[in-house]
């Protein structure tokens, strides 16, 4: 081939190499999020099509970002990528799930008076060793006297006044509590502040906390915290939310893309709370309850 017909190698200015990598970045983040958008709206009762015009309404305003937004824009996706490539990092080979944080032996009550159950997530606690109780009459200290772990599952009942008392007392005497709930679920569908929460209430006792923001998917979860689980399934559009916990006597476990956390840990005198931001973590993943449960018995 002569010279004559040899490609020509072209050069590029730099700043539109950087605006138009952006550009893709963007593109590729917003087709990612597209889904969890729809999860959202459908959690909410807003249509998919609606939420599909919100974001083409977006995109058109955005058309008209001045050029320090758009420096802006290309700092935060910076940013991200940062945070992204260190997310999707392959972690190491771990066991599926650590033997020191196995329920096997413990007694657990799941409280069907006032929150709810699955089926699937009590299964796999017993095929996992666990002594399981449906606890449906008033929870005092008789009804926890024969159990290590209470799990409350979307309490939308209050307790009274003595059944506050004796969860409380339970524990901090030495014992778990498992409790999974959805503030924002709680704040737009029931009307009620966020502090009438009967998970709040308790939680207020205990160092724990549900807030009424709205997450995504569970995403930075690191497998050496979680006993060798290194992804949960979405298997149904569940939009979880924030949890809250003591920082001078709790962790955070699991966040989502944004790093913001949805379970949590927190330690009570001598008993221990994992706070889950919603059932539905534990439902479409029976492994992260039993993890859960051994977690709160102190293993």
């Amino acid at each position: 081939m002569g010279k004559d017909l040899e490609p020509r190698r072209r050069t590029h200015d730099p700043g539109e190499v950087i605006v138009v990598a952006g550009e893709l970045m963007e593109a590729d983040r917003t087709r990612a999020e597209q889904a969890d958008l729809h999860a959202i709206g459908h959690e909410l009762g807003v249509p998919a099509p609606y939420v599909d015009r919100a974001v083409v309404e977006l995109d058109r305003r955005r058309k008209r970002r001045s050029v320090a937004v758009v420096i802006a824009t290309l700092v935060a996706l910076g940013t991200v990528f940062v945070l992204t490539r260190r997310l999707l990092r392959p972690p190491p080979p771990v066991a599926a799930v650590s033997p020191e944080k196995s329920p096997r032996g413990l007694r657990v009550g799941l409280d069907l008076r006032h929150g709810v159950g699955a089926a699937t997530s009590w299964n796999e606690l017993a095929a996992r060793g666990a002594a399981v109780t449906l606890v449906e009459q008033s929870i005092g200290d008789g009804a926890l006297a024969d159990l290590d772990v209470l799990v409350v599952l979307e309490a939308r009942k209050n307790w009274d006044p003595s059944e506050l008392d004796a969860v409380v007392r339970f524990v901090r005497s030495g014992h778990g509590l498992v409790i999974a709930d959805l503030g924002w679920s709680w704040v737009t569908y029931d009307k009620r502040p966020l502090q009438e929460l009967p998970a709040n209430v308790l939680g207020s006792q205990l160092g724990f906390g549900f807030t009424n923001d709205v997450l995504g998917v569970p995403t930075a979860i690191d497998p050496n915290v979680l006993g060798g689980l290194r992804a949960l399934t979405r298997a149904t559009p569940w939009v979880p939310c924030g949890v809250t916990v003591a920082p001078e006597r709790g962790r955070l476990l699991v966040r989502d893309a944004h790093l913001r956390p949805m379970i949590g840990v927190v330690d009570a005198a001598k008993g221990r709370t994992v706070a889950i931001g919603h059932a539905g973590l534990v439902v479409d993943n029976p492994a992260l309850l039993s993890f859960a449960v051994a977690l709160a018995a102190g293993r």
